[in-house]
């Protein structure tokens, strides 16, 4: 037991890089600037999303009938489960399939179960941003409307800590059995499908397996306490009822056995994860291992493409490739890609069309109503970018490779421009299922849909340009896991910073200008951005050649 105590204060340490920042930030007084500025983006961007999930509970709640207020908390809940579910996946895949250290953890003695349990608690660390951002809001905002005493804090304690835990076993069941059944060839291809085909089928089967139990039914026998709406609407995933009630009735006994369950639930599934784990732990690292022999006739045809092919292009297409081998980086930038329009889509899948009819109805006779619609899917559009991590790692993902990159006879303007382009493409990616729902939500005309993507598109370049230039100039290239260099990179929460000033701009010049514009406002705010992305592009251009060659590469 001594030893998996000091495995996982070492594996804790290696992972946060907590040693390293204290030796640099501490005793050596070095960049101190970079911890505050990175305080200063989380704290800002979870504000403000925490601020938003707390505004839309507090009005959910006050609309809802007292008996329905539980019903609410209980789709927190799954939410944060769901969203705990897929991060997980991301990050489990990352420690398990691609860790460096596990070449050097598997010859020591140490047994299957500390190796697998020392991973599985620092992927739970991490996997708590999600539930402080979704799930405390909704728990302030329930105990203003229902407080809920000191027994209810301290249930509410204990479930924020535990709710993490089953859906992340789940993850990690999936992660160690693709990593025994995928192991040659086209293998991240198919953990990146697999991974994020999962992520939709378990939300397309919750909603609509929910959609079965709430059918038909009367909402007066809710009312009067004759149908637990509860217990059919989490009939599906029993963890979340226990979790709702344990924290609604806490301080009864109802609430007490609630929480009862969740712990023993959580720890069967923990345990469920280890007993798989050292099942197929060595065979799929065994498989993760294996190459399949690349045979590639190089014809003359082949020769001349290769010969041919602009130097620009070849370096998009390299970025891709480089990108696509490491699915932890597609899971990190594009799990919102599937959750958002499917959770978005659900009502019309079902068929209930009730809300979206009158939310359709409302925004209709709203003057404003499809400006409003346009500068919600076009603000998600640029979110989603910022938030992809695609441009602000761009330099750092090439770790101790970059070598080849500073070898190759291309110039650092032409390597920029196209981790640039590639970043662009990304968000065009993330644009096509959001304006299609866009479109099957609220059917606008074409030119609305044009406009919104258009819109979404330039707004994200500004943030992204800086967040690269910011990239280039200060790259994070000594990650020991592929996941170091994406969500323990400082650098990948420069967009937001950059963004968010440009999010508050906008906001206050449609205030200001909605009146005075008309139907100009949009494409005066177009106009705007445009500005604002030519003088970051030209920026980062002309710093290019001069931050890449200030980089040192050591291996």
């Amino acid at each position: 037991m001594k030893s998996f105590w000091r495995l996982l204060k070492v594996t804790v340490l290696n992972y946060f890089h907590i040693s390293v920042m204290q030796e640099t930030y501490i005793e050596q007084r070095q960049r101190q600037w970079e911890p505050l500025l990175f305080g200063v983006a989380i704290v800002a961007g979870a504000g403000i999303v925490g601020g938003l999930v707390f505004t839309s509970a507090q009005l959910l709640l006050g609309g809802l009938p007292p008996q329905f207020a539980e019903l609410a908390l209980m789709m927190f809940v799954l939410a944060t489960q769901f969203m705990a579910l897929g991060f997980g996946l991301a990050s489990l895949i990352s420690l398990f399939y691609f860790s460096q250290d596990l070449s050097v953890l598997v010859p020591l003695p140490l047994k299957e179960w500390a190796i697998l349990a020392a991973k599985f608690v620092v992927a739970a660390i991490t996997e708590y941003l999600p539930p402080l951002v979704l799930l405390l809001p909704m728990l302030i905002a329930y105990n203003q409307r229902l407080p809920l005493g000191l027994w209810g804090i301290l249930s509410a304690l204990a479930v924020f800590l535990l709710l993490p835990l089953i859906p992340l076993s789940l993850a990690g069941v999936v992660t160690l059995t693709i990593m025994r059944g995928i192991g040659r060839r086209h293998r991240d291809t198919l953990i990146v499908v697999a991974s994020l085909l999962s992520i939709a089928g378990i939300l397309v089967f919750q909603f609509f397996f929910q959609s079965l139990a709430i059918g038909n039914l009367d909402v007066g026998e809710v009312l009067q306490g004759r149908i637990d709406l509860v217990a059919r609407m989490g009939s599906m995933f029993p963890p979340s009822v226990w979790a709702t009630r344990a924290i609604s009735r806490a301080g009864e006994p109802d609430g007490l056995f609630n929480l009862l369950y969740l712990i023993l639930a959580s720890i069967a599934a923990v345990s469920a994860f280890l007993l798989v784990g050292q099942r197929v732990f060595y065979s799929g690292l065994i498989g993760g291992e294996e190459r399949s022999r690349q045979r590639t006739a190089l014809d003359a045809k082949a020769l001349a493409r290769a010969v041919q092919k602009p130097a620009l292009t070849a370096l998009v297409w390299r970025e891709i490739r480089l990108f696509m081998r490491m699915p932890i980086w597609v899971l990190n930038g594009f799990i919102a890609i599937v959750i958002v329009p499917l959770s978005a889509l659900f009502p019309a899948f079902a068929g209930g069309d009730m809300g979206l009819g009158q939310l359709t109805s409302l925004l209709a006779t709203n003057p404003q109503g499809l400006t409003i619609l346009v500068l919600i899917f076009a603000a998600l559009l640029a979110a989603f970018s910022v938030i992809n991590t695609v441009a602000s790692t761009a330099v750092s993902r090439e770790g101790k490779h970059l070598w080849i990159s500073k070898s190759i006879p291309v110039a650092a303007v032409a390597q920029v421009k196209a981790k640039l382009i590639f970043a662009l493409i990304c968000t065009t990616a993330t644009g096509v299922p959001l304006i299609a729902t866009f479109a099957l939500l609220f059917s606008p005309d074409f030119p609305a849909l044009l406009l919104a993507f258009a819109l979404g598109l330039v707004a994200s370049i500004a943030p992204q340009a800086l967040g690269l230039a910011f990239d280039l100039w200060r790259p994070f290239l000594k990650w020991t896991t592929p996941q170091h260099a994406v969500k323990n990179n400082l650098n990948a929460v420069t967009p937001l910073v950059f963004a968010l000033p440009l999010g508050a701009i906008s906001y206050y010049f449609y205030l200001w200008m909605r009146e005075p514009l008309g139907a100009l406002l949009l494409p005066a705010l177009l106009g705007l951005h445009l500005v604002a992305a030519g003088f970051s592009v030209h920026f980062l251009l002309a710093k290019a050649a001069e931050l890449y060659e200030r980089i040192e590469v050591t291996t």
